[in-house]
């Protein structure tokens, strides 16, 4: 269209598409704007013909499809002004000669006129469809170089239909080799272009689709229940409708003699045009027929599982009523073994604190002398009823804490009074093993149970010194997460460190089960009732809210860490 403009002939030169929109026009300010005096119909129209001005539209086709127009406006008012200026000479020239000037001037008009149709039959050929038609005027005069121009014009169109052929080729081989399924709707729901693999899936080969319409009782589409879709419910009327995007819809293809169905997963685009309306819908959908079948197995295997698990829910249930008729009789067990301790800590804790009692009065010679052997003899009497004793405290209390019923009694205290009154219980023990004791514990207030705290140093401190037979015990007490200006967010650390036996690796997860007591080849038994560490670290947890920790090496010694709360929550 640039080349055009320097040719006075050609007033203008238009290519629009096919609603009249001016895609190119060797005017730049109608470009964009729309021509509303085009033809009706897709052929070559004299829109206007006249001496100065034959304007006219010519269809643009693609394969028989129309896409546009080219409109060309030719004017001749060039060659009339010509035509004056040379009848006025031959009018001049008349009076001088007339016979000789009215020859020349009818020969030159007849001349000028004739090439100038020639070029009108070249336009005319054009019109009717014949694209290689071009003028054969030679020579140099207007209607030469208007017949030239027109000629490129000609060309130029001709090139500019064979990349548009060319662009189109490349987009056709585009869709055709996309491995998703592709079908171009114009905006009256017709087929404008499908790919193979959307052929394959609706059942029809490219020309048989070619121009089809929605409605076509050769297909249907169907719901995701397997119902008949309804005509306004189909992607493309949807989005015609909707004038939105259409995404991820599941819709039924019933293809022409097949029995099967099947299943895709639509989504369609459309484009629209300079005023908003839509010109193209681009749908595009993937087969989806395998995972439907999956879905419907997995839809029949969970019925069946739903199945199964209804039958094993009826089972659980009787089960769990057997349970719950078998709990009731282990709390009638447990509620008579709670009667049963408490009946028998009362019988055995009152011979046998008659036992110690006597023992220790005979021992202690308040009714008399005894010799050496009797007081040996005694001796034992006594230990052998303190052990039973501890024995029967430990059970019972083990029994307390699995029923729930001890309590804790919260007091306060200092922590450096309480370590000393469980050295003082076992000062014996210590002076007749001969083993060093080093206290490093400075005075902190507490507020706990101090009775089961002492209970916990004590059995700490009485299985460091019964298994150290060289060496000492060492007590250590420190404060962490402090300092304890808020008691209730800081805690205190009893160590309790033993040069004795130590502990195997592999034995350090039982020592804290009960009636566990590890027996060394070749070393004297330790006596003891295997409660100790596990009633320990029960009441440290569920009573003291706290915990005891142990690190241990076998022949060096063992380290056990008691850490409670300053203040008990």
């Amino acid at each position: 269209m640039e080349a055009q403009r320097r040719y006075p002939e050609i007033l203008f030169a238009i290519l629009a598409d096919q609603q009249g929109r001016v895609l190119a026009d060797t005017d730049k300010f109608r470009q964009g704007l729309y021509m509303l005096d085009l033809p009706r119909e897709a052929r070559q129209t004299v829109l206007y013909g006249a001496p100065s001005l034959v304007d006219v539209a010519a269809p643009a086709m693609i394969r028989g499809r129309h896409v546009g127009w080219a409109r060309v406006g030719i004017g001749q008012k060039a060659a009339g002004a010509k035509l004056a200026e040379v009848t006025r000479s031959g009018v001049v020239y008349a009076l001088a000669a007339i016979l000789i000037g009215s020859a020349i001037a009818w020969f030159m008009g007849l001349r000028i006129t004739r090439r100038l149709y020639a070029v009108q039959e070249t336009i005319d050929a054009v019109r009717s469809g014949n694209r290689l038609a071009r003028s054969t005027i030679a020579g140099f005069d207007e209607a030469a170089v208007m017949a030239r121009e027109f000629n490129s014009m000609l060309d130029a169109l001709a090139e500019r239909d064979v990349e548009l052929h060319a662009s189109e080729e490349r987009y056709r081989s585009l869709i055709r080799k996309v491995q998703t399924a592709i079908v171009l709707y114009d905006s009256q729901g017709r087929i404008l272009i499908s790919n193979p693999l959307a052929q394959e899936l609706l059942g029809f080969s490219a020309d048989q689709l070619l121009g089809k319409a929605l409605i076509d009782q050769q297909w249907h589409f169907l719901q995701e229940d397997g119902s008949v879709m309804p005509v306004a419910e189909y992607p493309v009327n949807l989005v015609l409708s909707r004038r939105q995007p259409l995404r991820g819809h599941v819709t039924g293809i019933s293809r022409p003699d097949r029995d099967d169905v099947a299943w895709v997963l639509v989504n369609a685009e459309p484009e629209y045009d300079d005023g908003g309306e839509i010109t193209l819908v681009v749908l595009s959908f993937v087969d989806i027929t395998e995972r439907k079948k999956a879905e419907a197995e997995l839809r029949t295997l969970y019925a069946e599982l739903e199945q199964r698990v209804s039958e094993r829910t009826a089972d659980l249930n009787e089960k769990t009523l057997e349970l719950e008729q078998a709990n009731a009789k282990l709390k009638e067990l447990d509620r008579l073994k709670s009667l049963f301790i408490a009946s028998m800590s009362h019988e055995l804790r009152t011979p046998l604190n008659s036992i110690i009692g006597f023992s220790t009065v005979i021992l202690d010679e308040w009714i008399g002398p005894a010799n050496a052997e009797q007081k040996e003899n005694l001796a034992i009497i006594l230990r052998s009823g303190k052990h039973l004793l501890t024995l029967i405290n430990d059970v019972i209390d083990v029994s307390k804490i699995e029923a729930g019923i001890i309590e804790p009694v919260p007091e306060q205290f200092d922590l450096r009074d309480l370590i000393e009154e469980a050295i003082s219980l076992i000062k014996q023990e210590l002076e007749e093993k001969g083993v060093d004791l080093r206290i490093d514990a400075a005075p902190q207030q507490m507020y706990t149970d101090r009775c089961r705290l002492l209970q916990c140093v004590l059995n700490l401190l009485s299985n460091a010194v019964k298994f150290t037979k060289h060496g000492g015990v060492t007590v250590e007490t420190r404060v962490i997460n402090g300092p304890c200006e808020m008691p209730e967010a800081c805690s205190a650390e009893i160590a309790v460190t033993d040069t004795g036996v130590g502990i195997r690796e592999e034995d350090l997860p039982r020592m804290f089960q009960p009636f566990v007591r590890l027996v060394t080849p070749g070393e004297v038994t330790v006596p003891g009732t295997g409660l100790g560490l596990y009633l320990s670290r029960k009441l440290a947890a569920e009573i003291l809210k706290g915990d005891i920790l142990l690190t241990s090496e076998y022949g060096k010694g063992s380290r056990f860490v008691l850490q409670v709360p300053v203040r008990l929550p």
